[in-house]
């Protein structure tokens, strides 16, 4: 197909059935010769966010093991908050790194069982239930 392929001719319609891309894409990459750019905006970030000023907050809490985030959020308002539930849930979700492990570490006791030995045909089984 590379002898055939004249990117000047090329039927935008079949090859939208073909390739499953909208026509809008295809122009899209078309226009910039066949080569697909990632957005102008990708990976961008932005500096100040309605929690900029809130996360030592959020932060505390969660060193404290308070990762509810609806209680989160009520402390947050009780602050001056003015952002949604929905931007406390993602910065939960994202910092789990603060909260301490549910679970400590702690010395083994050793076997807690006890085997017991009987001589051949000696041994002998019961239901207690």
């Amino acid at each position: 197909m590379e002898e055939k392929f004249n990117p000047d001719k090329v039927n935008l319609a079949e090859l939208e059935r073909r390739a499953g891309i909208s026509r809008a894409k295809l122009r899209r990459i078309k226009k910039s010769g066949f080569i697909d750019l990632p957005h102008a905006l990708t990976g961008r970030k932005a500096e100040h966010t309605l929690l900029t000023g809130f996360t030592g907050i959020i932060d505390e809490l969660l060193r404290k093991g308070i990762t509810n985030s609806s209680l989160c959020y009520d402390r947050l308002k009780e602050n001056g908050f003015q952002g949604g539930l929905t931007i406390v849930k993602d910065y939960i979700s994202k910092h789990k790194e603060l909260v301490p492990p549910k679970r400590q570490l702690v010395v083994s006791q050793g076997s807690r069982g006890q085997r017991y030995h009987t001589a051949p045909g000696e041994s002998y089984q019961m239901d207690w239930g």
